[in-house]
């Protein structure tokens, strides 16, 4: 009897658990918010950007000098989360009217001040920007009435007789410097319009403070407003930011005031702000990097389990019937891929409730807040005993669902797999880029994994791995092995491979070339003496090349196609098969890149690749037509599924004639 209609029935009376993944999902995210616009300012920062706006009912608008992107993934801000930003940066103020703005600031650390502006005319909004780089008003990019009410500047005025304490003033040398307490206090909304159009001062000029001294009777007119520095207000701890609020009106005597003497006032010199490079993440206080972890608990949170989660027995009958993935869709039964095709193995469905019991106790904390703003997920889930499991978890029409792919404990050889000489060759390279390609489900990870144990049990070099998320986890054995997991140990695979360079690697595995920044960096890696392997889902070597090549601007393919002719050294495109019997096996199109091969893609001749292939056999190449003519000759699959799986099939079926093929009716 099936595991799974006594999984279903146990898992529908359960009534203690929560009730549905996305609930549950919000209910994690809560104070989440403040983390929200940290993410969205530290983007602008990096970009240089003019402004921030946040508007209810839309996502964050990052606005650059020339177009305006949206932050934060694109998810939409609501009235209530505006509100409690406003509340929490400016605690009790509120618009008074429709027609009110109001003026307050935010100090974010190293990167310095940010003036905010709110205003709910029509709709609710809120813009942040930096003084020292100019007003937002006065951009093109926003509307005409922004423009016709600049930030009011100028401070309030205060009798010079009392002390005004100086404020410290971020260091525009390095933004990214911790910054003093620091604080602006709100311009009166009332102040606004009658203040002419004009850029924000970079630096006002501060007033000197003059101590309480007999006063002549000579009559004068007030100091300038622009003369005088405003009082440093009390300002708030809360995470990153550091609030200020509205300052305490200070009094004088009247008439104090009415006789009061100005001083000359020096000019500061003015000095340009210098271009700002803030990191995306905001380094962390002294205070947080006392608390870094520097074992692997931080890696493995929330990943791994010894049977106790609801999905665990689902994953053992899974490695049972020797499935390959694991599929979960609300309305649908538990279905699974068993030798690459779809099998249901009940009648009961699943239900939102069943959902959230099976994933929730896999995610990891990174995790919740992910699927949250971009509505998927990538993580590993491991179940001791039994084997890793890479997680996808997105939203369809149905509700949430989810799909795991079982990665074996244990890494199969060369040998096991049936890996041709050539390719196995290609693990015995010093240099140069190797990349194994391939259509999702195909093999990839498996025989890169292959490759990567034959390297570790043949050298002694240093193993460099970057993945999203690790699937093969390699012991170590005559190589050092570092495996490194997108998201969770780096920031992107870029970023990964920016810093490969001075983790002493000999070989480098990339687990996805996916960007322009990452097959860039790929190729120069590969260049400066390292091995390098990657993958791409491209399914032909000619395609592999293209790719590449059409990946990067039309003014730089020239150079692209000389760094790739001289550091590819091989493409393996690979594609599974039904294996007669029940399992599968894999079939090869290799290209061995030789002087020949460097210059066709040099000139830019890239459909030479096949005939190339053709007749230069010897070295190892091989067409994938001619891979599936010997697994046929083998025995190993029907005429019929290697047909299907021909990319070039008029010239698959002219040479299975010339072969004597017969296929079934």
């Amino acid at each position: 009897m099936s595991i799974f209609p006594i999984l279903f029935l146990i898992l529908k009376s359960s009534q203690s658990l929560p009730n549905s993944l996305r609930n549950l999902v919000v209910d994690l995210s809560k104070g989440d918010l403040m983390e929200r616009l940290k993410s969205c300012l530290n983007l602008a920062i990096s970009k240089q950007a003019q402004c921030v706006r946040l508007i209810a009912g839309g996502p964050p608008q990052i606005m650059l000098p020339n177009q305006t992107i949206e932050g934060d993934g694109g998810a939409d801000m609501t009235s209530e989360q505006l509100r409690e930003i406003i509340n929490a940066t400016m605690p009790g103020r509120w618009f008074s009217s429709p027609s009110e703005v109001l003026d307050g600031s935010l100090n974010i650390g190293g990167p310095g001040v940010l003036l905010m502006r709110s205003r709910a005319d029509g709709q609710l909004r809120i813009d942040f920007y930096f003084p020292s780089s100019g007003t937002m008003f006065q951009s093109d990019i926003l509307e005409q009435k922004s423009r016709q009410a600049p930030p009011a500047v100028a401070p309030q005025v205060f009798p010079v007789a009392i002390s005004i304490p100086s404020l410290s003033v971020p260091s525009q040398a390095n933004p990214a410097a911790p910054v003093a307490v620091i604080s602006i206090p709100p311009i009166p909304a009332m102040a606004i319009s009658a203040i002419p159009a004009m850029a924000i001062p970079a630096r006002p000029a501060m007033a000197i403070p003059i101590p309480a001294m007999p006063i002549p009777e000579i009559p004068v007119a007030p100091a300038p407003a622009s003369s005088v520095r405003p009082a440093a207000a009390p300002v708030a701890e809360e995470g990153m930011f550091r609030v200020a609020s509205a300052p305490r009106p200070q009094s004088a005597p009247a008439a104090l005031a009415a006789q009061a003497v100005p001083l000359p006032i020096p000019q500061r010199e003015h000095i340009a702000p210098p271009r700002m490079h803030a990191p995306m993440v905001v380094l962390p206080s002294p205070d947080e990097v006392a608390e870094i972890n520097f074992s692997n608990e931080v890696a493995g949170e929330g990943q791994s389990s010894n049977g106790d989660n609801p999905i665990d027995d689902l994953l053992k009958e899974m490695v049972k019937l020797n499935a390959s993935d694991l599929h979960l869709t609300i309305g649908q039964p538990i279905i699974l891929r068993i030798h690459g095709e779809i099998t249901r193995n009940s009648d009961e469905v699943i239900t939102s409730d069943m959902m959230s019991r099976f994933l929730l106790p896999t995610f990891p904390k990174r995790n919740h807040k992910e699927f949250l703003e971009i509505q998927d997920t990538d993580y590993a889930y491991e179940l001791m005993g039994i084997g890793r499991f890479r997680v996808n978890v997105y939203r369809d029409r149905n509700g949430v669902g989810a799909v795991l792919r079982h990665i074996p404990a244990n890494i199969l050889s060369a040998e096991k797999l049936g890996l041709s000489s050539a390719i196995t060759k290609l693990c015995h390279l010093s240099k140069g880029l190797v990349l194994v390609t391939g259509p999702t489900g195909s093999g990839k990870s498996t025989t890169l994994a292959a490759m990567l144990d034959l390297i570790n049990l043949t050298r002694k070099e240093h193993i460099l791995t970057i993945e999203d998320p690790i699937e093969f986890v390699h012991p170590q054995k005559m190589c050092l092995v570092n495996q490194r997991e997108v998201r969770k140990h780096t920031g992107s695979f870029g970023r990964a491979l920016k810093a490969a360079l001075r983790e002493d690697p000999d070989v480098v595995l990339i687990g996805e070339l996916r960007d322009l920044e990452t097959i860039a960096i790929a190729i120069e890696t590969a260049e400066t003496g390292h091995l390098v392997f990657g993958t791409l889902h491209t399914t032909t070597a000619m395609s592999t090349v293209d790719r590449m090549i059409d990946q990067f601007p039309a003014d730089r393919q020239a150079q692209i196609r000389t760094m790739l002719s001289s550091s590819l050294k091989g493409v393996v495109a690979q594609t599974l098969l039904k294996k007669k019997g029940g399992g599968r096996v894999a079939a090869h199109e290799i290209l061995i890149c030789n002087d020949a091969v460097s210059a066709i893609i040099r000139e830019g001749k890239i459909q030479n690749l096949a005939n190339h292939m053709m007749t230069n056999k010897a070295d190892g190449n091989q067409l994938l037509n001619e891979a599936l003519f010997k697994l046929i000759a083998d025995g190993l699959v029907t005429p019929e599924d290697a047909l299907f799986k021909s990319n070039d099939k008029n010239s698959f079926l002219i040479s299975a004639k010339q072969k004597g093929i017969v296929f079934a009716a």
